[in-house]
């Protein structure tokens, strides 16, 4: 254990308390939207069973980031916790890509063409996904086959067939401009992930939330942990203890990130859910779309 890990979730709990259970309340009412017996696309413009699949699952991916974030920062950990609300961040862009009702992908300051019969509607964006899926795993096999070590391992055949017909349905699923798009960026949407913020609308979040914890990420934050005081026959201080610094920014951020989500999710899949959405956006003050 670290020193002071006890009174650290006591000083969170009694800053914090009424944003932690909200933020329960919230996340509860989150992972309640997937329990469901089937979610019901008929009628629904542009989504199929693929999409479904996708979404679903990145939907529970969000959910399982946002519980990850409180509790770390319910135990003081606000560092480590800002880091995963990064990988929300993260989601929730590939979320809204696949079901947002239209994407134009922002590329350099321009727009990204479109490709001739390949509309950019939710049908081909959860598949330029799994496209995307295929291709790396490709190039993750690629690399293992030239590091020395790696070379030969069990299974090494069986992988290689699997991931060819990975890669060959991937192909014929979005066509060979798409390919070569995501192979070029090696993004699913053939886009950074600065213009893929930039073109749903997050560029702000992006700017500050992705640049800052990237800090963390990266580990850049060294100030976090340990400062020099002026002197050399000074010993630096360590910060080893956790405490409830950067606790309140990374919940409130969080919750604004799965929120992004929440909305998207039951706008898009009609859950009629939008006044308990609204609802919860207001208890966490987080009331402008």
């Amino acid at each position: 254990m670290l020193p002071g890990e006890v009174p650290a979730r006591r000083q969170v709990r009694a800053g914090h308390g009424v944003l932690l259970r909200d933020t329960n309340l919230f996340h509860t009412f989150a992972v309640s939207l997937l329990d469901r017996d089937v979610l019901n696309i008929q009628g629904l413009r542009d989504l199929d069973p693929v999409v479904a699949l996708v979404t679903v699952g990145l939907f529970t991916k969000a959910c399982w980031q946002h519980r990850s974030v409180q509790l770390l920062a319910r135990a003081g950990l606000g560092a480590d916790a800002l880091a995963l609300a990064r990988c929300l961040f993260e989601t929730t862009l590939a979320l809204g890509f696949v079901l947002k009702d239209r994407v134009r992908l922002r590329r350099d300051g321009g727009f990204l063409p479109p490709v001739p019969g390949r509309p950019l509607n939710s049908r081909l964006r959860a598949r330029l996904y799994l496209a995307n899926i295929a291709f790396e795993n490709a190039r993750t096999l690629n690399e293992y086959q030239r590091t020395k070590g790696l070379k030969r391992f069990r299974g090494a055949a069986a992988a290689r067939a699997e991931v060819a017909r990975q890669v060959g349905d991937g192909e014929q699923a979005v066509g060979s401009q798409w390919s070569d798009r995501l192979r070029a960026k090696r993004t699913y949407s053939g886009v950074s992930i600065k213009d893929l913020a930039l073109s749903l609308g997050l560029g702000p979040t992006y700017k500050t939330l992705y640049k800052y914890a990237s800090w963390s990420v990266h580990a850049l934050d060294l100030t976090h942990f340990v400062t020099f005081p002026a002197g050399e026959d000074r010993p630096p201080h360590l910060q080893l203890a956790p405490h409830e610094g950067e606790v309140r920014r990374v919940i409130d951020v969080s919750n604004a990130i799965l929120l992004s989500c929440v909305r998207t999710f039951n706008r898009r899949f009609r859950l009629g859910e939008d006044q308990n959405v609204e609802e919860h956006a207001r208890q966490l003050n987080l009331v402008n779309p």
